[in-house]
């Protein structure tokens, strides 16, 4: 079981930041998260403890954030237009 390795953070050019994990840390059994493409996670900062923490959105979170992300869209939409 491989439990350390060494990733990369980088800045990419339009500005958003990329989080590289190797290969063989991502597939080794150990692995908390079970990936096919992608996974929506949640990253957050321990500052007590100094880590960078990821865990995985669970389906119903992000179905509850594409809906908020839809009601604040259709709010402003009635704002912007008075209806």
């Amino acid at each position: 079981m491989v439990a350390d390795a060494i990733g990369r953070i980088s800045r990419r050019a339009d500005g958003k930041y990329f989080l590289y994990l190797p290969k063989h840390l991502v597939e080794d059994s150990g692995f908390p998260f079970k990936l096919e493409s992608s996974v929506r996670v949640r990253v957050s900062l321990d500052l007590r403890a100094v880590k960078l923490l990821v865990t995985p959105l669970k389906r119903n979170q992000e179905a509850r954030k594409k809906a908020q992300t839809w009601f604040q869209k259709c709010r402003r939409r009635t704002l912007d237009t008075g209806k």
